[in-house]
């Protein structure tokens, strides 16, 4: 009769839930069936006990930062995630656990955290810190190079255009000058001569020794030369160079 009892009570209720609160499954708590996940949780449970040094509640659940702000993103993530209330929720292999605990080790994300791509890329950095450097100044050594290359090319350039300001400047001056040599020319001598001896008689020496400088040379006759010759022994002789004077009065004859 016994062992009849026990069999028809045996039917009706639920088995006996024996564990360490804090570190069983809501779903083991209530007495369900043993399964993976409750186990997985007990995983969780037990990383949560060693990050933040307190036993998780069943009643208030807090996370391990909220103990210990220094607690890596990864392993909390990682925590979090095997310790879901919802038993689809966890990690559904062991091995899947593993993996994200490797890749937290290894300095990657673990696929717990969901990082961002800015997270990523962080990562990568500090796991190829080295390298990281190296191509960083490398980039700077680079980005200094191609700056100062633009600069000189800039440089050149400016001073190309200058150049060639200076050039076209210089030959509008030259144009000018030629078309005045030629206006000058066509004025003939005698033109200059009669100026020149003008600016003598008003005692104007200064001028007058500009003018017959700027004479043209070319298609003076003997006459022209000896008049000219004549107005600078005058001009000489006015400024007291008498040596300068007679010289060229015998030039003149």
């Amino acid at each position: 009769p016994d062992s009849i009892l026990e069999a028809e009570v045996g039917q009706v209720s639920r088995p006996i839930s024996r564990g360490t609160p804090g570190f069983m499954s809501p779903e083991q708590m209530a007495g369900e069936a043993p399964h993976m996940n409750q186990d997985i949780y007990s995983l969780g449970a037990l990383l949560y006990k060693m990050l933040c040094k307190k036993t998780p509640s069943t009643k208030s659940f807090q996370k391990p930062s909220s103990f210990e702000t220094n607690i890596p993103e990864g392993l909390e993530a990682i925590c979090l995630k095997a310790m879901a209330e919802n038993a689809s929720e966890r990690y559904q292999r062991c091995a899947d656990l593993i993996k994200d605990v490797k890749a937290w080790q290894s300095g990657f994300a673990p696929q717990a955290e969901g990082a961002s791509l800015q997270k990523h890329i962080k990562l990568f950095f500090l796991r190829h810190k080295t390298l990281s450097i190296s191509c960083l100044i490398s980039l700077i050594i680079i980005s200094s190079l191609s700056v100062y290359t633009i600069i000189s090319l800039k440089e050149k350039e400016q001073q190309t255009a200058n150049q060639r300001d200076r050039a076209e400047n210089a030959l509008k001056l030259y144009d000018i000058e030629k078309s005045s040599r030629q206006k000058i020319a066509s004025l003939g001598a005698d033109y200059f001569i009669r100026q020149a001896n003008q600016f003598i008689n008003s005692h104007t020496s200064s001028l007058a020794k500009e003018i017959l400088d700027s004479i043209p040379e070319k298609k003076l006759n003997k006459k022209h030369k000896s008049s000219i010759n004549k107005l600078y022994g005058r001009l000489y002789f006015y400024r007291q160079k008498f040596k300068l004077a007679i010289k060229h009065f015998e030039k003149g004859e």
